[in-house]
């Protein structure tokens, strides 16, 4: 009476079930026997243990079948598919490579177990639906190999899951979209259930996301506006006013922030000039190959800030690739070395290792910042702000900063903190459609900025304390630290919500400028770096590892739902519309009404995000909201979006299968700055000043 689904769900149960009880077997011989578990590490034990028992579960289940006279090719097959299934096990076990495999145990493991409940469900479908055994089988077949394929790669080492996990998401949804229209094609209805379910699993996180975005954008916007006016509370610093005269002057009042920060006893004083005296900051700008003019704005800006020749210090973090670096940077620590108490830099060699790039350059720089010395001073009171090379930092930033250090100490030594609202240096210089795409991604930043939840994800500009890098290993120089900004705040969060169950990344309401590429096909590269921070979505899964169920939704749900939203939401609102419309079977028509239901809000939410992108555009000129909510700029806006969302897409998909190709050895991936050239010589700290200069 058995089918051929059947036998292969039950020989891939028998092994599935024997690889699990030996498992537990080999956990209880591993506390059983110390001398055993201190010669072996516990999880390569457990692997050992969870493979030798599904031969033993195959072999069983290979014996009962055929005592129940089960035909032979039947079994065969069945066997056949669980060996595609659990060989990635079996060829770690020969080439004794059992530590990588126990380092992505989870991959396997889950991998095994969605396979398994697969072919149940399948079975007992196919049971009553033999019309669709053909189709069925081909379907299995190509998730065993594939997930065959995936299993060797990453359990042998060959590819980390950080880079292959976002393109395995399309390859996903792709494969099940296809197979589901295949389905529609042969009449065969069921065969769109695999993609309707993930889709319905991935679009609830993605609305959740969205209405958060769109909510949060409105909190964080109406604190930079005067309301009766509509004009920005903080304008764009003007370089050309550098020593026009008085410092910039901060309005003395207490910062907004998200999440909320309490600010006790000092709530209308601001910090002290004892705290002042106390406490310094550090800015290190890394840069490679940026114009001197640019770098001279980013410098004066911060010069025309209040207490900058007392308390900043800036490290201009240079390339040795570069050259005429080192004469760049003594040029403009000759021109500024009166403006700041401190001014030096640092040449970053690519060492063994390294990927050439900002998360690099950094590591090397802020390990530099512990040569000086820093009269007296503890990590705990020096606050290091992290710029891009063309970043404009207003004077209410660090005052915010300041406000928030001096009344809440505690919170900051477990905390970054950031800016809120990244806004257009040149929005009148560039074209239209790059316009509307900087400040569609820009309203996107912000928007995650303005939830009250303890984590999200900086852009450009962030400061820590310096005992934070020092703590947290500094930053990440390899392919990981391409997005060092938000990768540095995933690696922060998790690290001290783990060890002290308090963390947060602060954002405070003030804007900042940047300058935004000019022209379409510079944006276009660019946009593709910025997506090549799609990895820290399956980092942010191991990462969370040893946190509560809470926090680890939280940290999971922030850093991959934007990526989702971006990336699989276009697929799932084209399939459950198409098999709404063309379906005959009613579960399927419940299942993509489902979907639909599930995406509706994202058509309120994304007028609502459309809608504020004004507010953007107004602040970016510092021009009143109203002068930006013409008929000429909603036309725009409407008539850029859509190619602004097609090329989002389709740079995600570049970098997906860019981050794929550099895994498996086919391409490198040369972030824009310093080129992968230099040898493993140590970071050398210059200065015009004497290095003796204490701050």
């Amino acid at each position: 009476g058995f089918n051929m689904e059947a036998v292969q769900g039950f020989v891939c149960q028998g092994g599935n079930l024997g690889g699990l009880l030996f498992a537990v077997v080999a956990a209880w011989w591993k506390f059983k026997f110390p001398a055993f578990k201190a010669s072996h590490q516990p999880s390569v034990i457990t692997v050992v243990g969870f493979t030798i028992g599904t031969v033993i579960g195959i072999v069983a289940s290979i014996v009962w079948l055929r005592l129940h006279h089960t035909a032979f090719s039947l079994v065969w097959r069945g066997v056949t598919t669980a060996l595609l299934i659990y060989c990635p096990l079996y060829i770690a076990l020969a080439t004794s490579k059992l530590e990588a495999v126990a380092k992505h145990m989870f991959l396997c493991v889950l991998g095994v177990t969605i396979t398994t409940v697969g072919m149940w469900v399948g079975t007992y479908c196919l049971y009553y639906n033999h019309e669709h055994v053909y189709s069925f089988t081909k379907a299995l077949t190509g998730v065993c190999i594939g997930f065959n394929i995936l299993g060797i790669l990453v359990g042998t080492q060959k590819v980390e899951m950080n880079s292959v996990a976002p393109i395995l998401m399309d390859v996903v949804l792709f494969g099940t979209l296809t197979f589901g229209i295949h389905g529609l094609l042969k009449d065969r209805p069921l065969a769109s259930a695999p993609f309707l379910m993930i889709s319905a699993v991935f679009v609830l996180p993605c609305t959740w996301y969205l209405a958060r975005m769109a909510l949060g954008c409105r909190r964080v916007l109406l604190a930079l506006i005067d309301k009766q006016t509509g004009m920005p509370l903080v304008f764009q610093p003007n370089p050309a006013d550098y020593k026009a005269g008085d410092p910039a002057s901060s309005p003395l009042r207490p910062p907004s922030s998200r999440p909320p920060i309490t600010f006790p006893a000092m709530l209308c004083e601001p910090p002290s000039e004892a705290f002042l005296a106390q406490t310094r900051h550090v800015f290190v700008v890394p840069n490679y190959k940026e114009s001197l003019e640019l770098l001279e704005d980013t410098l004066k800006v911060l010069a025309m800030h209040p207490h900058s020749q007392r308390r900043y210090a800036v490290l201009l973090a240079m390339e040795g690739a570069e050259a005429g670096a080192v004469d760049k940077a003594h040029c403009l620590e000759e021109q500024f070395q009166d403006d700041f108490c401190w001014i030096g830099h640092t040449v970053h060699e690519l060492r063994a290792g390294e990927m050439a790039g900002k998360g690099a350059n950094l590591n090397s720089a802020v390990h530099a910042l512990f040569q000086l010395e820093w009269a007296g001073s503890k990590p705990e009171s020096i606050m290091v702000t992290i710029l891009d090379s063309d970043t404009l930092i207003p004077a209410e930033y660090i005052t915010g900063l300041d406000w928030v250090w001096a009344t809440n100490p505690k919170a900051v030594e477990a905390a970054v903190l950031c800016p809120s609202t990244p806004l257009l240096a040149n929005s009148k210089e560039v074209t239209p459609l790059v316009r509307i795409w900087e400040l569609f991604y820009y309203t996107a930043v912000n928007g995650q900025m303005g939830h009250n939840g303890a984590l999200r994800m900086p852009l450009a500009c962030y400061s820590l304390l310096l005992s934070v890098p020092n703590d947290i290993g500094y930053w990440d120089s390899g392919l990981m630290g391409i997005a060092e900004d938000q990768h540095t705040a995933v690696r922060t969060y998790t690290f001290y919500k783990r060890k002290m169950n308090k963390a947060q990344v602060i954002a405070i309401a003030c804007p900042y400028w940047g300058y935004c590429e000019t022209n379409f096909k510079s944006k276009w590269t660019q946009q593709i770096r910025h997506l090549l921070g799609i990895q820290d979505f399956w980092y942010s899964v191991t990462r969370s590892h040893g946190l509560g169920l809470k926090d680890r939704f939280h940290v999971i749900a922030t850093v991959a739902s934007p990526f989702l939203l971006a990336m699989v939401c276009p697929f799932a609102a084209f399939g459950a519309n198409l098999f709404f419309t063309y379906a005959v079977d009613v579960n399927v028509k419940g299942w993509a009404f489902l979907v639909s239901t599930l995406g509706l809000p994202h058509a309120p939410c994304s007028i609502l995000i459309m809608y504020h992108l004004t507010y953007m555009w107004a602040l970016s000129e510092g021009t009143a909201v109203q002068e930006k909510r013409g008929l000429v700029q909603f036309v725009e806006i409407l008539l850029a979006l859509p190619v602004v969302f097609l090329c989002t897409y389709l740079c995600g998909t570049y970098a997906k299968l860019w981050l794929l190709g550099s895994e498996l050895g086919l391409c490198k991936i040369v972030y824009e700055g310093a080129r992968q050239q230099g040898g493993p010589k140590a970071p050398a700290l210059g200065s015009t000043k004497s290095p003796e200069v204490t701050i």
